[in-house]
């Protein structure tokens, strides 16, 4: 994988394995180059099947005059797109790229360089950095704009275009949280266009508060409050299981709530050398790939907790082992994404049969068990600043977002209190 940073470019060959001809299974070769994290991608004249891209591919010599010819003319272009980019190297863009390695073909390429090209870009970078996640919403985002536009260009995104895109989106019943989520998968995928200078800075058409004339503001959808009330969490606690499936799924979210309302994935990822001392330390997979987010956070090993390891965790104690079952250490990420999809989604259906034999009506999922945590630590005093601490967040407004409000007799005793300073 090239060295993608924010001052050079850089260029490979691969082959492209979405498209393969049925007559001689053969798949097309394309020439990529990455610069300031955008990826553009370039059709070449040759074709191989996989095992001549991979022989191709080897350092070894090959005997195999076909194999020595591809291995040649790829080489070939690989050097020539260097060769470019280190000629304008100082002031690299796409466009001058373009111009030198594609000649007379450079304007209908630039034209095909359209927002979906962006957007696909982007999911092929998130697929190849193992996020998986993300390259789903800017998928189903692009699957949302296609419905409207079938074409799309820069240039035509307006602030009355993203209007009526929200208008649409609205009259086919997505959620407010769902238009916000794919206008901000918009944004960032322009955002990259500028630095690609694919188009202006000055036509930006988003802007951050009402005081933006004419510029489009991405609505902010409510406040979704999603934490159990006390007497309903004491009835999920003390609930007793009634078969295996059931049994685990109840367990698995009892140690998020315990652990400080962790999310699923971490508790997936868990493995034995992360209890030391009494405490349990992880960071968060979602910015264990950062820097300015990436914090330790450290949970008491109650016995709440150790209660659900000795009886759900792995027999294999060895420290670099997982905890659960969940994953194995023969997966690959890829694999490792789908499972913990699919486990989740099992734990909420079970999780859902609990409420409903309880009687509770609220919805309860891995992401409850989180807010209830919090919720349930800000009633009986904890500090807002405990809490974020617990969450591992950088930002107390991050966290603020999952705390429910107070119960109604807080609210009686907070105004009575008050009253009584009336002498």
């Amino acid at each position: 994988m090239p060295d993608n940073n924010t001052y050079t470019a850089t260029s490979y060959v691969r082959m492209d394995l979405r498209y393969e001809r049925q007559k001689d299974h053969t798949y097309p070769i394309i020439l990529v180059v990455y610069h300031n994290y955008v990826k553009r991608k370039y059709k070449t004249s040759f074709r191989a099947t996989k095992e001549e891209w991979e022989l191709s591919q080897s350092l070894k010599k090959s005997k195999i005059p076909k194999i020595k010819l591809l291995k040649s003319q790829l080489k070939e272009i690989e050097n020539e797109s260097d060769r470019i980019i280190e000629t304008i190297s100082d002031n690299f863009s796409f466009d001058k790229f373009e111009k030198l390695y594609l000649g007379d073909k450079a304007e209908s390429v630039k034209n095909q360089q359209d927002v979906y090209n962006g957007f696909q870009n982007k999911i092929d970078e998130s697929n190849d950095l193992g996020k998986f996640g993300t390259a789903g919403i800017y998928k189903d985002a692009m699957i949302c704009l296609k419905k409207r536009h079938k074409i799309l260009k820069y240039g035509d995104i307006t602030y009355q275009f993203l209007k009526e895109l929200e208008h649409f989106m609205l009259s086919h019943k997505y959620s407010i949280s769902t238009v916000a989520l794919y206008m901000r998968c918009l944004r960032h995928i322009y955002k990259r266009a500028i630095r690609a200078k694919l188009i202006l800075k000055k036509q930006f058409p988003f802007g951050k508060s009402d005081d933006d004339e004419e510029k489009y503001i991405i609505p902010s959808p409510e406040d979704n409050k999603r934490a159990l009330d006390e007497k309903d969490l004491i009835k999920i606690l003390n609930y007793q299981p009634t078969w295996e499936s059931e049994a685990k799924a109840f367990a698995l979210w009892r140690f998020c709530f315990f652990c400080n309302g962790m999310n699923a994935v971490d508790a997936f990822n868990l493995k034995y050398e992360q209890f030391n001392n009494g405490f349990l330390d992880y960071v968060r997979q979602k910015t264990a790939s950062t820097t300015k987010q990436r914090m330790t956070i450290h949970i008491y090993h109650s016995s709440a907790i150790q209660n659900i390891v000795d009886e759900w965790g792995n027999q294999d104690r060895r420290p670099d082992n997982y905890v659960f079952d969940i994953f194995n250490q023969k997966q690959t990420p890829k694999e490792q994404f789908d499972t913990r999809k699919r486990y989740i989604r099992v734990i909420n259906d079970r999780m859902q049969d609990i409420a409903k034999k309880l009687g509770i009506t609220a919805q309860i999922t891995t992401m409850v068990a989180r807010h209830t945590w919090a919720t349930t630590l800000m009633r009986r005093g904890l500090s807002t600043t405990f809490i974020q601490k617990g969450f591992g967040h950088t930002s107390i407004t991050t966290t603020e977002k999952y705390l429910g409000d107070f119960t109604t007799d807080q609210k009686k005793d907070a105004a009575i209190m008050l009253a009584n300073l009336i002498k």
